[in-house]
């Protein structure tokens, strides 16, 4: 299962698709078999997560607590139907993980990979899941356990996530060198302009190794504007202002909109950094300039 990344900002819109979601199934109860039942449970717990637990919102705090409830209703009628599922399994461990209990969450996705029903091709992407959790949960070294022993049953596809998975699990435990050094191996091994690339490049800026983050960056950008855009973040986090602000200069100055996207997400940086007068000129040339060609 792979759980929806989309955070719905508009609860009424989500509490509008979960009634129609209830009203049809209501309609068609006495038809409704195991993947009916069990697709109503994703649905109704991915909408849970898309909500964020910390939200200050008392609608979408009320959502999110009735679309957990529905989704353990749903998931209940599920398993009458087929005990001992893999799906309803992961679903359970993926809530278990929404409501802030990630020990139970990979104890879940452990069992998941015990079940009759579950695939051999599901294995290593549930150890992964797993080892997300135990790592969640403060159990560093038995997340890193269980993924060395999920190596062998990973596609090749697979790999530069588990390989990510496991520096992000290595710097969370605390040995930084180690996790810097699994990162730089995977960018060195990825595709220019790959999410690896890319996903390795940030990590490492917030880790604050920006000396290996900056090669990083200049790989994982195919576009030399936002190549530059990420090198002058990195100069003026590491004190380098003035080199920051020519290579920010050189990039807002193509008229590449996502480097206007990217410094606007950045602004408090910059505004600091630059000063807020220096900052909208930037930004503006940046807005109003047509958009250059890469590299």
């Amino acid at each position: 299962m792979k759980p929806s990344l989309v955070r719905f900002t508009v609860y009424p819109t989500a509490a509008a698709i979960v009634g129609a979601l209830g009203w049809v199934a209501f309609g068609y109860e006495a038809e409704a078999d195991f993947a009916t039942l069990i697709g109503s449970a994703s649905i109704h717990a991915e909408l849970a997560a898309s909500i964020p637990a910390d939200t200050p919102k008392p609608e979408g705090q009320a959502l999110r607590k009735k679309l957990i409830a529905d989704a353990y209703g749903w998931l209940a009628r599920a398993e009458r139907v087929e005990s001992d599922s893999s799906a309803a399994c992961q679903i359970r461990a993926f809530l278990a993980s929404t409501e802030g209990r990630p020990l139970d969450a990979a104890m879940l996705y452990r069992k998941c990979r015990t079940l009759e029903n579950c695939t051999p091709e599901q294995h290593a992407p549930l150890a992964m899941h797993e080892a997300r959790a135990l790592s969640n949960a403060g159990r560093f070294g038995e997340a890193l356990e269980v993924l060395a022993q999920a190596t062998g049953d990973l596609a090749a596809d697979q790999r530069p996530a588990r390989d990510l998975l496991r520096a992000r699990i290595l710097w969370r435990g605390g040995q930084h060198e180690a996790a810097i050094g699994a990162i730089e191996a995977i960018v060195a091994g990825g595709v220019e302009g790959s999410e690896s690339c890319r996903e390795g490049a940030s990590m490492l800026e917030a880790m604050g190794a920006y000396g290996p983050s900056e090669a990083a960056w200049r790989k994982s950008e195919t576009v030399a504007e936002l190549e530059q855009y990420h090198v002058a973040r990195l100069k003026v986090r590491a004190g380098d202002v003035e080199t920051a602000r020519e290579t920010l200069e050189r990039a807002a100055g193509s008229g590449n909109p996502e480097v206007l996207r990217r410094m606007t997400q950045d602004d408090q940086l910059w505004i600091a950094a630059l000063g807020e007068k220096r900052y909208q000129e930037l930004s503006g040339s940046a807005a109003s300039e047509p958009a250059a060609a890469g590299r």
